[in-house]
């Protein structure tokens, strides 16, 4: 069974920020049929016998000073409720454990004591007020699961009494990084523990709002095209200590401005990193800043250096310098190009792919395999058919010897930014071939005919 978590976090101002959908199944709990869920004002009486236990196993272990008094309060409760950072665990139905996870800023972790936070923390959630019931274990376990599912850094804090606390987080592989002082001025031993690996929630996001938008664009740029991208873009993020979460974003994100035209689509992709507001669940503005910088540099044919090195990983996986690769591309987009001019000189409606990068009708055509020889008989009588198809095929040609050598030739503009990457080494094949015109012609040809199927030959 899969279970689902709808939630909202209104954490930025008056922004409303929406969680994506978490598959429970796809989480490691330590029961199999627990899941998570927002806590509601009926869960109340269970948060607060929750409460009352989890104060008793305090007191029986030597912790006096934690949670005294009335704490967690109503007005405590309440307020975590409203700002949608109360939860429930349940398991067979009934409420078992209730945490508390706050993503941004903890006011009272801004001053630390005898240590300090890790440099370059990426935004993060903070664990606060975990109980459960009697008999019942390892909800401060599941409830880091479940929060490194919609973030990649955590920061929880404990009373130095706390053992059985301290136990649990530093064997979660949680970093001691000081002390801090709680709103009532005590004292509590504070800890982090960021894990460099892709949140669900931002990959569940990446795949159902971003990835798609690739099917609209030309055949070279669809959604092969991204993903490899982005398997390239973490490979090469291993070698460097770069947040993998920032890197997996500017990868999925670098191409969507192709929707807003070709010639400037780098440009737009970094204005889509801007805009959307989603990406403020996870990153801190200044992050967001720069890997819409990223975007906007991955072009191989930008006159710059990428000015970080998030901008040198997307271009670097973007080059994709496989020699067959690089040849197929380059004739399946000048074939949009040229069928669609041709479709344009025929009267019908459509807009060339040249300098826009947007789907029309000939491009749907291709991208949905549509013979390119039906097309051009679909334009012409029977006895111009074979002519316009050598036209065709002889400008993609030129096309393609004109691309290789301005980009990929020895004296091409083409710059490789990692050197981990195997891009050199294939680079260096490419331009054999190309000087090689003769086998250049013959790999042409093969991939011409299976991208047309099967027009005449050159």
């Amino acid at each position: 069974m899969h279970f689902f978590v709808f939630l909202h976090l209104e954490i930025f101002g008056n922004m409303e920020i929406l969680i994506q959908e978490t598959d429970m199944a796809t989480l490691s709990f330590s029961s199999p049929g627990r899941q998570v869920r927002p806590a509601t004002m009926a869960d109340i009486p269970a948060m607060q016998a929750m409460y009352a236990h989890s104060k008793q196993i305090m007191r029986s272990n030597g912790n006096l000073l934690q949670w005294t008094g009335n704490y967690p309060d109503m007005a405590q409760i309440r307020q975590d409720m409203e700002q949608g950072a109360s939860f429930i665990i349940e398991e067979a139905g009934q409420p078992v454990g209730t945490f508390a996870f706050i993503v941004g800023e903890e006011p009272t972790y801004a001053r630390i004591e005898a240590g300090s936070w890790p440099e370059n923390t990426p935004l993060y959630g903070t664990l606060h007020r975990i109980a459960c019931t009697p008999g019942t274990h390892c909800i401060t376990t599941d409830s880091i699961r479940w929060g490194f599912s919609q973030i990649s850094c955590i920061r929880i804090d404990t009373h130095a009494d706390n053992r059985i606390m301290q136990h649990i987080v530093e064997k979660a592989g949680f970093q001691y990084c000081g002390i801090i002082h709680v709103a009532d001025g005590t004292p509590r031993k504070a800890y982090q523990l960021t894990r460099n690996q892709v949140i669900p929630a931002l990959q569940a996001y990446v795949e159902q709002e971003i990835i798609p938008r690739y099917a609209a664009f030309d055949k070279a740029h669809q959604e092969e095209h991204v993903r490899h991208v982005i398997a390239q873009s973490l490979a090469l993020a291993k070698y460097y200590p770069v947040a993998v979460n920032m890197v997996y974003a500017v990868a999925a994100y670098h191409d969507t401005g192709l929707a807003e035209g070709r010639d400037t689509h780098h440009m737009a992709s970094g204005g889509i990193i801007r805009r959307d507001a989603q990406l403020r669940r996870w990153f801190r503005e200044e992050e967001i800043e720069t890997m819409a910088e990223a975007a906007e540099d991955h072009r191989a044919s930008a006159k710059h250096e990428p000015r970080s090195i998030y901008g040198k990983i997307v271009a670097e996986a973007d080059r994709q310098i496989e020699t067959e690769s690089v040849i197929r591309r380059t004739i399946q987009f000048a074939l949009s190009s040229e069928l669609n001019a041709s479709t344009q000189g025929a009267g019908t409606q459509g807009t060339s792919t040249q300098g826009t990068g947007t789907q029309t009708s000939v491009t749907q055509e291709i991208s949905s395999k549509t013979s390119v020889a039906r097309i051009i008989e679909t334009q012409t009588t029977d006895n111009q058919t074979i002519d316009f198809q050598d036209q065709i095929k002889e400008r993609c040609w030129q096309h393609t010897l004109t691309h290789l050598q301005e980009k990929y030739g020895r004296n091409g503009y083409l710059k490789l930014w990692i050197p981990e990457s195997p891009n050199a080494e294939n680079l260096a094949q490419l331009q054999a071939l190309i000087d090689n015109r003769e086998a250049l012609a013959e790999m042409f040809e093969k991939i011409y005919a299976k991208e047309t199927g099967g027009c005449q030959n050159r």
